[in-house]
């Protein structure tokens, strides 16, 4: 995946993007992972903080720019976007929190 994936209407809003002239590492895995579950994921792992860990976070201009490929991305490839409920709550079975959760 390239460049030339991301949708033309990105550009018509931005045609000279931050992203692409401040964040080059963070534009070329866009375009690489676009159209991909992987893309979607990266998306969201830049514009949500996970607890206990600190991020600078981005300015305005690129923030918008984030939030409009998000946007763009879920429009075109539904199939990966995640209920809000299942990104709050862990489902692998992992967590010792759930053990004797019924016993009174």
């Amino acid at each position: 995946m390239s460049e030339e994936n991301i949708p033309a209407e990105f550009f018509e809003k931005y045609p000279e993007p931050e992203i692409k002239s401040r964040l080059s590492r963070i534009w070329e895995q866009l375009g690489k992972d676009w159209g991909t579950q992987e893309g979607a994921s990266y998306l969201e792992s830049l514009l949500v903080v996970e607890d206990g860990r600190d991020r600078e976070g981005f300015d305005f201009a690129v923030l918008t720019e984030l939030l409009l490929l998000e946007k763009l991305h879920e429009e075109a490839y539904p199939e990966f976007i995640k209920p809000t409920w299942e990104k709050s709550f862990d489902f692998s079975g992992d967590s010792d929190s759930d053990s004797d959760s019924n016993s009174d």
